[in-house]
């Protein structure tokens, strides 16, 4: 018997897989260079385990039976997975297009402000394509394709699930994405003006402008607003405090809202809120000026004209009106936003004694005094009676009520320092009195005085 006629080589159907079978004859000794040929024989030439042979050849001159051994496995065919990224965000920076279809330029996103735990980037993981090879040496060939890199820098963790890859904020701040790389700056700083190259910001940290903010841009953030050149006809919203280095120029459009404090060297044409302090430097002209706390000027002949001031605690300033001015008002000592709340419970009250008043006139107040109705009234009539007798109770606890209100409403501690020169035809209200200025003043302080029950410059 040849030597190798007792070896069986099999390839399986898909021909990525070549087995051997050798029956035993105790007479005959294998060699691994017996093998070479029938396997060759069989057409098996690719994928070859040399190792498994000789294992094999071990095994059997030892007269272990051999049946079914993989000797040869092929490259199976994988076409790969092309990269997909879900940016969850803009990362064109391109302009948001409005309800009407229209495209608006100022909201370009380049500043997009993230929320810790956010979800930024989802992405298909790559995974490479690999060429196939038969044990018998066919070949499947694919389209190769490369990876879209994209990695996690400062303050974003990644995190990989079934070949997922998510990119997720671990802070608030905002997104910066160059390079392949997305990020999460907890500040933001913007060295030059706010124009169409930057665009509109939205943001929950502080902010920071080296130059200008040009007519019609927003920021809006969170934190602090600090501005090394001026605000011009825009509109900023801070959560904390406004500080605008040169000045406003309102140009009669936008709004300068904070939740803090406002300090600026000038104010002109503008509209300013701040829940907090004031503070101008030189000059606020043909404005509108509000705030919880006080208003104060800083430079001696800095000017307040043809401007309205509401200042809940009080106002310093130098120079008010002009001799050619009327239309300048100033209102320390009243607080807007307690009006409201003294209108609600002055109506309470109105419409309680209004009630008892139409009790009164019904009955008669002999009878509703007497506290005990006759036997005869109607069931209705006792009750409109006891009613009446509740509404004494109800109308004194709601004037002690109004009064409180008043109270916080108006403070009659709050003054008005003028340092230098205060103009005929100012406005001047004081807590609940208004006096209008018929002459010129200098160096006084405006009060609401209680025992005459007015408003008095001394």
């Amino acid at each position: 018997m040849s030597e190798t006629e007792n070896i069986t080589v099999t390839v399986s159907s898909d021909e990525y897989t070549a087995y051997m079978t050798v029956n035993s004859v105790s007479s005959l000794k294998l060699s691994l260079t017996q093998l070479g040929p029938v396997l060759k024989q069989h057409g098996v030439v690719f994928g070859i385990k040399k190792d498994a042979l000789m294992k094999l050849v071990d095994q059997y001159n030892k007269g272990i039976p051999i049946e079914n051994a993989i000797i040869a496995e092929g490259v199976r065919p994988f076409p790969g997975v092309r990269p997909e990224i879900d940016y969850k965000f803009n990362p064109s920076f391109s302009p948001h297009e409005t309800q009407g279809g229209k495209t608006d330029y100022h909201e370009i996103s380049k500043f997009i402000s993230i929320t810790k735990d956010q979800l930024l980037v989802v992405k298909k993981k790559f995974q490479k394509p690999v060429d196939g090879v038969t044990v018998t040496g066919k070949q499947t060939l694919f389209e190769k394709f490369d990876d879209i890199p994209i990695t996690a820098g400062e303050n974003v963790l990644q995190e990989e699930k079934d070949n997922i890859i998510y990119f997720k904020a671990t802070s608030d701040g905002v997104l910066n994405y160059s390079d392949h790389r997305v990020s999460v700056f907890p500040k933001l700083e913007i060295p030059e003006d706010v124009d169409f190259s930057v665009g509109n910001i939205h943001f929950k940290g502080n902010v920071k402008v080296g130059r200008d903010v040009l007519p019609d841009f927003i920021i809006e953030a969170a934190g602090e607003i600090v501005l090394w050149g001026s605000a011009i006809a825009c509109t900023l919203k801070a959560g904390k405090g406004i500080d605008v280095h040169a000045g406003i120029v309102g140009k009669n459009k936008g709004e300068i809202y904070s939740g803090s404090f406002i300090k600026t060297t000038f104010v002109e044409n503008s509209n300013m809120t701040a829940k907090s302090d004031i503070t101008v430097k030189t000059g606020i002209i043909g404005s509108h000026v509000n705030c919880e706390g006080s208003l104060k000027m800083e430079l001696p002949r800095s000017r307040i004209v043809g401007s309205t001031i509401h200042a809940a605690k009080g106002i310093i300033a130098y120079n008010v009106g002009s001799p050619f001015d009327s239309s300048t008002t100033l209102v320390t000592g009243f607080n807007p936003e307690k009006e409201e709340n003294h209108l609600k419970v002055k109506d309470k009250l109105d419409h309680k004694m209004k009630e008892a008043k139409d009790l009164e006139a019904k009955y008669g107040r002999p009878i509703l005094e007497r506290h005990k109705e006759p036997p005869a009234f109607s069931l209705r009539a006792k009750e409109d009676i006891a009613r009446w007798d509740a509404l004494k109770h109800e109308i004194q606890l709601t004037f002690e009520e109004l009064k409180k209100a008043e109270e916080e409403m108006y403070d009659i501690n709050a003054v008005i320092q003028i340092k230098e020169t205060l103009f005929p035809r100012v406005t001047l209200q004081v807590g609940k009195g208004t006096i209008v200025t018929s002459q010129e003043f200098s160096g006084v302080t405006v009060r609401y005085s209680i025992e005459e029950e007015q408003v008095v410059i001394r």
